[in-house]
């Protein structure tokens, strides 16, 4: 076991560390729930409603109350939780602010992970408001071209564990992202494509649909008639369901490549990306 194993275990024994539902207790009752994570982790998964984002390496001086730089909240005798992703970094975390006098203070077992596997809420409107008051203040992209710089535009399934700039390596102002369920080519996509290559100058094509698609498998006109029974209206569109991942993707670029409406079609490429490995396999 390596020192850092050593010093996070004996530190997790004397600390308290309560489970999901417990923290959820407390903070209904009021405890101060702070969000230690870094910017990017909170904007990629999201965060617990009315927690209060203080990273780490600024914690202790937002939470002591002899600090002039303190958290408005910041006081003793304040019940506190404290989280990271996995509930590593807030072990320590929890320790150091018990050794500024800070009491009560809770660990959240297993952090923000254990939360959602929990299915106890995350993030709400307000939570992304003030973390766009966050972004906002540190934005330096203000002066780039509605124009993509890399004439691309990509069409992919709205799944939130596709995080398509990260995974294609592209920034803001790069491409067009284009997302819907399934990923699927309909006359909406093809409106929205025709506007980026006709007016905003973008000539490729990239679209990709993935592994455990919730499309996948899915019947189009039962679930339609599902959703006529309960609300006494038929809907005039259609899911997207399909029943091979490959045959979709190959369909959905021919029906690209058919359209009259876009000028460029000679540069399509289609993918399915694998949830599990994050890997990209082409296939057209």
């Amino acid at each position: 076991m390596s020192s850092i194993d050593r010093t996070w275990s004996a530190t997790r024994a004397r600390i308290s560390s309560v489970d999901p539902l417990h923290a959820k207790k407390l903070i209904d009752d009021g405890a101060f729930l702070v969000d230690t994570r870094p910017a990017a982790q909170r904007s990629a998964f999201g965060t617990i409603p009315g927690a209060v984002a203080i990273e780490r390496t600024v914690l202790e001086w937002r939470l002591d109350p002899s600090s002039p730089d303190r958290h408005p909240r910041a006081q003793f005798g304040e019940p506190i939780v404290v989280f990271c992703q996995e509930g590593y970094s807030s072990v320590l975390a929890v320790d150091s602010l018990v050794q500024l006098g800070l009491r009560p203070v809770h660990d959240l077992a297993g952090g923000f992970d254990a939360w959602m596997a929990a299915g106890l809420p995350v993030t709400s409107a307000d939570d992304l408001v003030a973390h766009n008051v966050e972004y906002a203040s540190r934005f330096e992209q203000g002066t780039l071209s509605r124009r993509p710089t890399r004439r691309l535009a990509v069409i992919a399934c709205m799944d939130s564990r596709m995080d398509l700039f990260a995974m294609l390596g592209l920034r803001e102002g790069e491409a067009h992202i284009i997302r819907n369920a399934g990923g699927i080519v309909t006359e909406h996509e093809i409106r929205s494509l025709a506007v980026s290559q006709r007016l905003l100058g973008t000539e490729e094509i990239i679209l990709i649909h993935h592994t455990d698609c919730g499309a996948h498998g899915l019947d189009d006109a039962t679930w339609v008639d599902a959703i006529a029974a309960e609300v006494g209206v038929r809907p005039e569109w259609a899911p997207g369901g399909f029943g091979d991942l490959d045959d979709d993707v190959r369909q959905s670029v021919d029906r690209l490549r058919a359209s009259p409406f876009l000028p460029h079609t000679d540069r399509i490429r289609g993918f399915v990306y694998d949830v599990t490995t994050g890997l990209l396999r082409e296939v057209i």
